[in-house]
């Protein structure tokens, strides 16, 4: 919009709009493959699965790695691009949590997440949200 303002806020701000959107915008979102296979473990019970860690950490590691190796001549943006590839490895590899309990059956994970998306949907509806 302006060359002044970086583009982060109004990206959030949009992000922030859409999750408030609609009912129906929600549902769509939590149908996506993107949503069940990384999002929804982690929305349910605060755990991921390795599969899912790694899916988010191998291009966010891609993405960094590109960065880091154009700023060359630049060593604070170096550290800073560090510091950042860091913060998410000790995020997803320590502070969430990892669930094992999909890894071990396929099929058990897959009840599971069925009973959780039923238990979400249950929630949704007696809380109101999204009214």
């Amino acid at each position: 919009m302006l060359p002044i303002l970086p583009t982060t806020p109004f990206l959030l701000v949009a992000a922030f709009c859409f999750t408030r959107s609609s009912e129906r915008s929600r549902a769509w979102f939590r149908r996506t493959k993107l949503y069940r296979a990384v999002l929804e473990g982690y929305v349910a019970k605060r755990s991921m699965t390795v599969k899912a860690k790694l899916s988010l950490l191998v291009p966010i590691t891609a993405v960094l790695a590109v960065s880091f190796a154009l700023m060359g001549s630049v060593p604070a943006g170096r550290v800073v691009v560090a510091v950042v590839w860091a913060a998410h490895v000790v995020y997803f590899g320590f502070v969430v949590k990892t669930d094992r309990t999909a890894a071990a059956s396929p099929k058990a994970a897959e009840e599971h997440a069925a009973l959780e998306r039923a238990r979400a949907s249950a929630t949704l509806r007696t809380d109101g949200e999204g009214a």
